[in-house]
């Protein structure tokens, strides 16, 4: 089975594009329900398969593509004395007081 993690990062070298085949998925699949069952963690498998977790993880799930959310647009008179929290990711929260921020900064830890 150690073949299947070889012939995974052989080819995903060799891949044209951003994304991997479902053939390459398949394999790194393979590999990692083989290598769950003889105890090795998700991370290092992914280490192994040069994947990131989260990819590897969704993979194994059945999900190979990310989740989209729908975002809507909402024009409002926000005032301009409120606080505005922007996270890592670039979500940016506005028109909530200052404990409705704290409070949802909590509620993500």
């Amino acid at each position: 089975m150690e073949d299947l993690a070889r012939r995974f990062c052989l080819q995903a070298l060799e891949r044209s594009g951003l994304r991997y085949s479902e053939e390459l998925r398949q394999i790194a699949v393979e590999y990692a329900r083989w290598a769950e069952g003889r105890g090795q963690g998700r991370r290092r498998i992914a280490e192994v398969l040069g994947l990131c977790e989260a990819t590897l993880s969704r993979w194994l799930q059945g999900d190979v593509e990310a989740a989209l959310h729908e975002v809507v647009v909402v024009e409002s008179a926000v005032a301009l004395d409120r606080p505005v929290l922007v996270m890592p990711s670039g979500v940016r929260v506005e028109g909530l007081s200052e404990r409705e921020l704290i409070s949802i900064l909590a509620a993500l830890q």
